[in-house]
């Protein structure tokens, strides 16, 4: 009989150590999860809702109210705001394109609580007689875009684009109307 070979710590322990390495793959892909879970539970999540669109008057400058709410259970802080105003042919779909127009920069330092809103608003260009006549006609609407970011109490910057529009509905309605694209909250 010949004599076998000795083992070596590979051959008595290879599998175990293959085992353990998966384990510890799986544990750490575990723990990333747990920790991504929590930040979505505890994260702010801001969004904006359409509100009114008052002085719609020929010769004035209308004022866009809308609020701005976090629904998340912490903070949002340095919102960021870049919107721009558009009048664009009237879409029955509700879908409108990105405008043109240059945007304009509102920052914010101010946070916003956990489950707080807060009213906004936006002077937009003088109006028209021709865009009155348009918008009350039901050819175009006004259309405001917007994108924002803020930072949530884990140090995390967060995208929010927002896109409402108001046509002759939703002026004689008296708030406007969410965009059917362009809205995106959960970044």
């Amino acid at each position: 009989m010949e004599p076998q070979p000795t083992p070596t710590t590979q051959d008595v322990f290879g599998p175990t150590l293959s085992n353990l390495s998966v384990l510890a793959e799986n544990a750490k892909r575990q723990a990333d999860t747990a920790q991504d879970m929590e930040h979505r539970q505890l994260r702010a999540y801001v969004s904006l809702t359409p509100g009114t669109l008052a002085d719609f008057v020929v010769g004035k400058s209308p004022k866009l109210n809308y609020t701005v709410t976090n629904g998340g259970e912490t903070p949002a802080f340095k919102l960021d705001f870049t919107s721009a105003t558009d009048f664009e042919v009237r879409s029955p779909s509700g879908t409108y394109e990105r405008p043109l127009a240059p945007p304009s920069h509102q920052p914010y330092e101010i946070g916003i609580a956990s489950k707080e809103a807060k009213p906004a608003n936006v002077a937009t260009p003088t109006l028209t007689q021709s865009v009155y006549d348009s918008v009350i006609g039901n050819k175009i609407a006004f259309v405001y875009f917007g994108d924002a970011k803020f930072i949530d109490v884990f140090g995390i910057q967060h995208p929010v684009q927002f896109c409402f529009f108001y046509d002759a509905a939703a002026i004689a309605r008296g708030t406007g109307t969410f965009c059917a694209n362009h809205n995106d909250y959960n970044g």
